[in-house]
């Protein structure tokens, strides 16, 4: 169960390489069988300020410290209390909720609580659908419940719970 989502907005988009994270790869559902995202419901976090940023990391540097990456904001949304189940023919169930935050450059994902049952799969992808993570799975479980992808550029990204 996934209980809490963060979004961290990336400050800058400098030539990143993602950390290696074990996923079973494959499409989500939502993309595999060409399932709409107008009707996915958002989450907002709060809006990326880049010039608060630049102000922070100049005091940063002046007191020695290297500038941020990005930002973590709290998003607070789960799957009883956000997003969009729905029934597939197979009898499965996939959930679907939009994580967006104006402004930012990427998104970054960090899940707190979760823990993922035998036979789901997590998967993470841009509003395109160009950029995808996952699937994440059972292996991906820690012992303190949290979770993080690797950036997706854009301002928005598409959580696929199946």
């Amino acid at each position: 169960m996934i209980r809490t989502l963060f979004l961290s907005a990336a400050a800058i988009a400098l030539s990143t390489v993602a950390m290696a994270q074990i996923s079973v790869g494959g499409l989500p559902y939502g993309l595999r069988a060409g399932l709409s995202l107008q009707n996915v419901p958002t989450a907002y976090a709060a809006p990326f300020d880049a010039a608060a940023a630049a102000v922070e990391d100049s005091i940063g540097k002046a007191n020695g410290r290297l500038a941020m990456y990005g930002r973590v904001l709290d998003v607070n949304a789960g799957l009883h209390d956000s997003g969009l189940w729905m029934d597939m023919p197979d009898g499965g169930r996939v959930w679907r909720l939009r994580v967006t935050s104006a402004g930012a450059l990427a998104t970054e994902l960090f899940f707190a609580d979760m823990v993922l049952p035998n036979g789901a799969s997590l998967y993470v992808y841009s509003d395109d659908g160009q950029q995808v993570l996952g699937g994440f799975t059972t292996y991906n479980n820690r012992p303190s419940g949290s979770f993080s992808t690797a950036q997706l550029m854009g301002s928005s990204s598409i959580v696929e719970y199946d």
